[in-house]
């Protein structure tokens, strides 16, 4: 069976906006390590062990709808909120999206996007420009991205076809503690055929798919490691739009960022500075387990 050899957060170009958006976030993910930046697109891969797949790409594209695209031959169209899932060979129904700014407040630090009260369980947003040049110089890499999917938006029917779609041309994990946070790992092809074994040194990035009951539209996550301690990460991201989320504060500060979609958030995790840097591959492939397609 083939496998997935990438995926791809295609992000629509279409307006001066959506183009500079997409620029800044480019810019920012050229830093993380295993990056190759060009032609319209940022891809991260690891280089060893040789041959994991899938491949993650940032990519600017002439839609005017975001969309995350599985370069997989099996069939897979599938709409949650104003976000597509697509293969190369399906052609979803294309949601009508129209750009949106929002009310601007300011702090020390600079502007940001307050959201309406009880539009989702963030309250505020940062501007793109902003986080970059808040984290520029001390990104190191790209742990993870993902997506979180509304069980409002999306049905478990449709949660666990998907599932077993991805199961079936990747290495799916299921978090170990027993939330809905499956990861897929990346993978050689003998891993693939057979399992992981060994995930020394590391294996990033990887892609997290999250089953998410609290927020209302569909969620890009970006996952990264940084050299800045908590407490600067703190000092740079204050409350509203900086916040800590519960039961992960420990390891990691998230930004809500401010993007031209309005059916669509994003959220920027980033890492405080770890001396010694783990990668929870093991723990995901060895305590988790592997999901495998019926």
């Amino acid at each position: 069976m083939q496998r997935l050899k990438q995926i791809v957060y295609e992000l629509p170009g279409t307006s001066r906006k959506s183009q500079q958006f997409f620029a800044t976030l480019a810019r920012m993910l050229s830093e993380v390590e295993g990056c190759t930046f060009g032609a319209g697109q940022v891809m991260i891969m690891q280089r060893d062990p040789v041959g994991l797949l899938p491949q993650t790409i940032f990519r600017i594209t002439n839609s005017t709808y975001p969309a995350l695209l599985f370069e997989m031959d099996q069939p897979l169209a599938l709409t949650c909120g104003d976000l597509v899932f697509r293969t190369p060979n399906t052609a979803p129904n294309n949601p009508a999206i129209t750009e949106h700014d929002g009310e601007s407040r300011g702090d020390a630090l600079g502007t940001y996007i307050q959201l309406p009260a009880e539009s989702e369980d963030f309250c505020a947003l940062l501007p793109i420009t902003a986080v970059y040049e808040r984290l520029k110089g001390h990104v190191l890499r790209l742990d993870h991205t993902g997506v979180n999917l509304p069980t409002q938006r999306l049905d478990q029917e449709e949660w666990e076809t998907l599932l077993a779609t991805l199961a079936g041309v990747s290495n799916l994990y299921r978090y170990p503690t027993g939330e809905d946070w499956p990861f897929i790992v990346p993978a050689t092809a003998d891993e693939f055929a057979d399992n992981i074994t060994d995930p020394a040194p590391v294996r990033k990035p990887k892609f997290e798919l999250v089953y998410d009951p609290y927020l209302c539209n569909p969620l890009i996550q970006i996952d990264i490691e940084t050299d800045l301690p908590r407490d600067e990460i703190e000092a740079r991201f204050p409350a509203p739009y900086g916040v800590g989320l519960p039961g992960l504060d420990d390891y990691f500060r998230s930004v809500y960022v401010h993007q031209p979609w309005p059916g669509l958030s994003l959220r920027i995790d980033m890492g405080y500075r770890c001396d010694e840097p783990e990668d929870m591959a093991g723990w995901l492939v060895h305590e988790g387990g592997r999901i495998v397609a019926n």
